[in-house]
C-alpha cells in the first residue's frame, strides 16, 4: 500500500510540474511552449486556421509611472479580456507569449473571426476608469506555410497596427506589411502625443499623491516635447 501511495504521489507531482511548465504564472494562460504544442500539429493539418498576435500598448509607461504591480494588473486585465472574447468562440485558445504579448489561435476559423475576437477584447479594455489599448495583427494560414511563417505574418500586421496609431486590429497583407515607414519626426511627434494623452488619463485615476505628481510631471514634459 505504501509503495502504491508513493507511486500515486509521484504521478501527481509530475502532473503538477508538467502543468506548470506549460502555464504562465501571472495570468494562468498557456505559455509559448503550450502554444507551440497546439499550433504545430494544427498547421500540419491545414486550415482554416488564424492567429491574432496582440500587444498591450504602453506597458512600460504603466510600469515606470505606476509601478510593476499596476503593470501586472494591466496584464491580467488583458488576459481576462482576451479569454472572455475567446470563450464564446469554439476553437479559440489564448496564450501569453511575452511580457506584454499575447497570441490567440483560432482552430477551424479564419480572419473574420480573429478580427472580431481581437476587436471585442480591445473594446473591453477601453472601458472603465483606467482604459487600456491593444494592438493586434491577424493572419490566416496560407497553403504551404509553416508556424513560423504564420507568426511572421501576424507580427508584421501588428507592427502596422502600432505604426498606424496603436489600439487597433490590422489584417496581414503583403502590401501593408511592405508599406514604407513614416518619417522619423512624424513618428516621434505622434508617439509623444499619444504618451502624453495616456499619462493624463493615468493622472485622473491615481489617488496616491506621489504617483499622481510623477504622472503630472511626465504628462507636462511630454506635452512640452511634442
Amino acid at each position: 500500500a505504501g509503495q502504491v501511495g508513493a507511486a500515486i504521489g509521484r504521478a501527481e507531482l509530475f502532473s503538477r510540474v508538467n502543468a506548470l511548465a506549460y502555464a504562465d504564472p501571472l495570468t494562468g494562460l498557456g505559455n509559448r511552449r503550450a502554444l507551440d504544442q497546439l499550433l504545430e500539429p494544427a498547421v500540419e493539418r491545414g486550415g482554416p486556421l488564424a492567429i491574432a498576435f496582440c500587444d498591450l500598448d504602453r506597458l512600460k509607461l504603466i510600469n515606470d509611472s505606476l509601478g510593476h504591480e499596476a503593470g501586472d494588473r494591466a496584464i491580467r486585465r488583458t488576459a481576462d479580456a482576451l479569454a472572455g472574447a475567446a470563450h464564446s468562440r469554439a476553437g479559440a485558445h489564448v496564450y501569453r507569449v511575452g511580457g506584454d504579448e499575447f497570441c490567440v489561435v483560432l482552430v477551424g476559423a479564419g480572419t473574420a473571426t480573429a478580427v472580431a475576437l481581437a476587436t471585442e477584447a480591445g473594446r473591453t479594455l477601453a472601458l472603465g476608469d483606467a482604459p487600456l489599448a491593444l494592438s493586434c495583427g491577424v493572419a490566416e494560414l496560407r497553403p504551404g506555410a509553416s508556424p513560423k511563417d504564420l507568426f511572421r505574418a501576424a507580427d508584421a500586421a501588428q507592427y502596422v497596427a502600432k505604426r498606424e496609431g496603436r489600439g487597433r486590429v490590422v489584417v496581414f497583407t503583403d502590401e501593408r506589411a511592405a508599406a514604407p515607414l513614416p518619417g522619423r519626426r512624424a513618428r516621434r511627434d505622434r508617439t509623444l502625443a499619444e504618451t502624453a494623452t495616456l499619462a493624463e488619463r493615468l493622472l485622473v485615476t491615481i489617488e496616491d499623491a506621489p504617483h499622481a505628481e510623477r504622472a503630472a510631471r511626465l504628462a507636462q514634459a511630454l506635452d512640452d516635447a511634442a
